[in-house]
């Protein structure tokens, strides 16, 4: 009768252990939690996207307006860097669509006002670190 007994004081504690070690284990970092998604609920309201670059290190936060009395519409943005939990650059502007390029670039195309078969869509890239058009 003792063995059994302590078989089912391992077994307790082994359960236990299981239980601490998945408390306590650091879980991967989720996306829509942090300062960022707070910001952005503040600015935009609840109709915004958010896209991650690459290496995980920023996110942009963006939404399009479109007013019923203007033909245009307007794309508010901003960058938020994860490690220094600040926005790193934001901005207005009108008729515009924005991706990341790479970890450390948004591509920013501005599309003519008149369109014609000449004219192109206007774009270039935006440094994210040093806030810099290329």
């Amino acid at each position: 009768m003792l063995k059994l007994t302590i078989n089912y004081k391992i077994i307790f504690i082994i359960i236990q252990l299981f239980f601490l070690i998945g408390c306590c284990a650091k879980s991967p970092e989720i996306f829509s939690s942090g300062d960022g998604e707070k910001l952005a609920a503040e600015k935009f309201g609840k109709d915004y996207s958010a896209i991650k670059n690459s290496t995980g290190n920023y996110v942009l936060y963006f939404k399009d307006e479109v007013n019923k009395n203007d033909p245009h519409f307007q794309l508010f943005y901003f960058v938020f860097d994860l490690k220094k939990e600040s926005i790193v650059l934001t901005d207005t502007l009108q008729d515009a669509k924005i991706k990341w390029l790479d970890d450390d670039h948004l591509e920013i195309r501005i599309s003519p006002e008149i369109i014609s078969d000449e004219t192109e869509a206007k774009y270039y890239k935006l440094n994210v670190q040093k806030n810099v058009k290329q």
